[in-house]
């Protein structure tokens, strides 16, 4: 009698385990609510990812064929995290969109276990990226301190930064400014509302600053790649946004995939890979994340 009620208990939970997830691509994504998720992730001492998505949004379908569908990124994302998609065509997604101020398709965002964002991702990943964003937030620098304070925070390598830069007090969130084929959500002219300096969205190129690709002879130099976008209008805004922020050259760079042109912001020329390294630490600082890229593999 007893062995049967133990086998029931376990195939109550095998059944209430599949009721509260679905599958995408090889991912197990949580189906429940967002405070329903972060007690889970709490309970279990796991980061939470969140994937902000619709049904219609193409990079969005990326992100399961390509991303999700790997071994590796949903490996990690099985074993070390509560996983959930979030649908903003929903009622419900609407809303945490709305409290999470999402703007862009796909974002991601990750929080630690204790529901404090660390990281968002205004992007569709490739399985490569995504494998590397997940391997760096279950570091411990990611953590939020336990009951016995074994993880804490850790603040980046600042270099100074020009004089006209305020710095930002926040140097332990993350968010990459990084819409690579997102689908846009509102205008990027929402980004600025609270800039004294009017909307650039619509602004064709200036001609004191050429948006080109840089030439080959830039040589063995680095920067800073900072976003990716499928609309040039968009770019030019983050680019223009970039120049006044660091006060670096700035080059927006287009290739082309799949018959439709993407434009890459690069921020900076720097002469070493480690010179390019410390700026990431000082972006990062102001919230801006990106990958360091070296001229002559563009």
């Amino acid at each position: 009698m007893k062995t049967s009620k133990t086998l029931a208990g376990v195939i109550a939970l095998v059944l209430f385990s599949q009721i509260n997830s679905w599958a995408q691509g090889n991912v197990e994504f949580f189906k429940g609510s967002l405070p329903a998720a972060k007690e889970k992730a709490k309970a279990e001492n796991k980061p939470l990812y969140l994937e902000f998505m619709t049904d219609w949004c193409e990079p969005c379908k990326d992100m399961v064929t390509q991303s999700y569908s790997n071994d590796e990124v949903a490996g990690r994302l099985n074993n070390h995290y509560v996983a959930m998609r979030v649908n903003v065509d929903n009622f419900d997604g609407y809303a945490i969109k709305r409290k999470l101020d999402v703007k862009y398709l796909p974002t991601i965002i990750i929080f630690n276990n204790m529901g404090e964002e660390t990281g968002r991702y205004l992007e569709s990943l490739k399985a490569e990226e995504l494998s590397s964003v997940l391997r760096d937030h279950l570091n411990p620098a990611h953590k939020m301190a336990d009951d016995y304070g074994k993880y804490k925070y850790s603040e980046p390598t600042v270099i100074p930064a020009p004089a006209t830069v305020t710095k930002v007090t926040e140097p332990t969130k993350t968010v990459v400014q990084k819409p690579s084929s997102a689908t846009p959500r509102s205008e990027v002219a929402d980004r600025n509302a609270s800039k004294s300096a009017p909307a650039k969205v619509q602004e064709a190129p200036r001609a004191t600053k050429p948006a080109t690709s840089p030439p080959v002879a830039y040589g063995q130099e680095y920067c800073m790649q900072a976003g990716v976008f499928s609309n040039k209008a968009n770019a030019m805004s983050f680019k223009t946004e970039m120049e006044d922020l660091f006060n670096l050259p700035v080059v927006l760079h287009t290739e082309s995939a799949s018959g439709k042109s993407i434009y890459k912001v690069l921020v900076g020329r720097f002469r070493s890979y480690d010179e390019a390294t410390r700026f990431k630490d000082t972006a990062k600082a102001k919230s801006i994340n990106g990958f360091i890229k070296s001229y002559t593999a563009l």
